[in-house]
């Protein structure tokens, strides 16, 4: 993977569908996932990223790839190794379903990061949006990190994605839902908090780490598809691992989660001067 991001420029491979105008370290330009007349849409080569400040989309060349032609992971891979020259190696039959095993619960725990931040959004979520911002995080930070709000409903996440023909049995395979196996209707995991996305190296969504608004206390959920030899770490939409972040969740994970928040703040804030 490291060479095919090596071979491909993000830049250039963006810039085939979307003009760039250098602001700063990064490009800026029109999304080309939703529509918009003024620009939100960043790409930092040196960070390996991109990110849209007005619908969310975030990810790395492969993610946007992906995204836009509407691509399996591996198939990104192949078409990006194709275009560098390079030659992908063929999976067996084995490694290609747990492959698609594990795209298709990534692909839930995105769906469930855009309900979040659209939950954020919402009427319902600005008591979350005042408390971050208290916090001392921005609108751009917010967005950036791509934090959310889990309304206090019970059902909400359960039901918008139900909708979207996401069997009930995924969810609780993810970890989002809960069946109680007692006769009662499984409910959301995670109800009136604040969530913060945990995503691997490639920048996919893998687990949530979620604060209640009424006792402050954390809650970590690692997502289940470790089974299928996915590495779990505690880092946040970073391309590179921090090394404060190396070790699995404990109990002190909430300050670390917000010492590197702020940390990182400073950083982009310094990086845009």
């Amino acid at each position: 993977m490291d060479e095919v991001r090596a071979r491909n420029s993000l830049n250039e491979i963006i810039s085939r569908h979307v003009k760039l105008t250098r602001k700063g370290h990064e490009q800026t330009g029109l999304c080309p996932f939703h529509s918009e007349k003024t620009p939100s849409f960043t790409v930092s080569e040196d960070k390996g990223f991109f990110h849209c400040f007005g619908c969310g989309a975030h990810g790395d060349i492969f993610g946007f790839t992906m995204r836009l032609e509407n691509l399996t992971f591996p198939e990104a891979v192949e078409k990006l190794a194709t275009e560098a020259g390079l030659t992908v190696p063929r999976d067996s039959p084995k490694q290609m379903e747990e492959e698609k095993k594990k795209a298709g619960l990534q692909a839930v725990m995105e769906r469930a990061t855009e309900f979040f931040q659209r939950s954020l959004h919402s009427p319902e979520g600005a008591g979350a949006i005042e408390y971050l911002k208290s916090r001392g995080l921005n609108s751009e930070v917010i967005g950036l990190f791509r934090l959310g709000y889990a309304p206090n409903g019970g059902r909400a996440l359960l039901a918008s994605l139900l909708k979207e023909s996401i069997p009930g049995s995924v969810l609780e395979q993810c970890g989002l839902v809960v069946d109680p196996g007692d006769g009662r209707s499984p409910y959301d995991r995670f109800r009136d908090r604040v969530m913060f996305p945990i995503t691997d190296e490639r920048d996919r969504v893998i687990a949530f780490g979620a604060r209640t608004l009424e006792i402050y206390s954390l809650n970590i959920l690692i997502l289940q598809i470790r089974r299928y030899s996915i590495k779990v770490e505690f880092f946040m939409a970073l391309r590179k691992p921090d090394p404060l972040l190396q070790s699995r969740a404990t109990s002190s994970s909430w300050r670390v989660t917000w010492t590197l928040l702020l940390s990182r703040r400073l950083a982009y804030r310094r990086s845009h001067l």
